[in-house]
């Protein structure tokens, strides 16, 4: 009888696992039906499926973007550049700190070259009225800037030297790109990640048969599952904001 209940024990949680990827991978198919391409680039082909612990030791399964680094070659309209400190890295350069202190910056008044091996770099498109908000601040506090910059060791800090941002290495804020088109922000709208989960929903009943029937059976081969990789919570986005911002607006009815 305890071997039974091991064994039910046992499917219930494996169950669980098989049923969240098969449902995780449907949602990366119907998002990838409808994606646009952002900025040019068909970032639905990059998706991935996650596998990842949860709090109260069960699993969970996640569609994720891993990032891609670029270096900057020419000034790109509209689009600033956040300096942030690494995470876990006590021994962050001091130059670092100061510039993630005056973030955002415009492209070409980055007094340095940015290496994502001191900081993690990552470039966001805004409206034309906030890019020149964003420069005016920087080029008004541009005195203040450099002393700081050369009192922590960065001798020579230039801010508006020509093409001194050339060759820094960035990420792309692919998600907030995502957003934007998502819900029209400065730009026409077209949403692809709420039609998806609410086409999803109607695969619930479904997944949850073949649940049903895997504890009854035993047989994982009911089950479609994509490949996919085990991740470590503390490798997830700490804020989380895009799935917040999605969750929240997304319910069974229509989008």
């Amino acid at each position: 009888m305890n071997r039974q209940f091991e064994l039910i024990e046992q499917r219930l949680k494996n169950g669980q696992r098989l049923m969240m990827l098969e449902l995780t991978g449907l949602l990366r198919n119907y998002v990838r039906d409808k994606a646009p391409l952002i900025d040019k680039y068909d970032y639905s082909k990059d998706l991935k499926i996650g596998l990842v612990p949860d709090v109260d030791g069960g699993i969970g399964s996640i569609v994720y973007f891993s990032k891609i680094s670029r270096k900057l070659e020419e000034i790109e309209q509209n689009t600033v550049v956040y300096v942030n400190i690494k995470p876990n890295n006590p021994r962050s350069k001091d130059y670092i700190k100061i510039l993630s202190k005056y973030n955002p910056w415009p492209m070409d008044l980055l007094p340095i070259v940015l290496t994502l091996r001191d900081s993690d770099n990552v470039t966001k498109i805004v409206s034309a009225h906030e890019y020149q908000n964003v420069r005016t601040r920087i080029t008004h506090n541009a005195g203040k800037i450099q002393m700081e910059l050369r009192a922590s060791g960065l001798s020579g800090a230039v801010i508006n030297s020509d093409n001194s941002f050339v060759s820094s290495e960035v990420y792309d804020d692919v998600e907030f790109s995502v957003l934007r088109k998502e819900f029209g922000i400065l730009e026409s709208q077209q949403p692809h990640w709420r039609p998806a989960l609410s086409k999803l929903s109607k695969d619930l009943k479904n997944v949850k048969e073949k649940f049903i029937t895997y504890i009854e059976t035993g047989n994982e081969s009911i089950f479609d599952i994509p490949n996919y990789d085990k991740i470590a919570k503390s490798d997830l986005d700490s804020d989380g904001m895009f799935k917040k911002i999605i969750a929240k607006s997304v319910t069974l009815g229509k989008v």
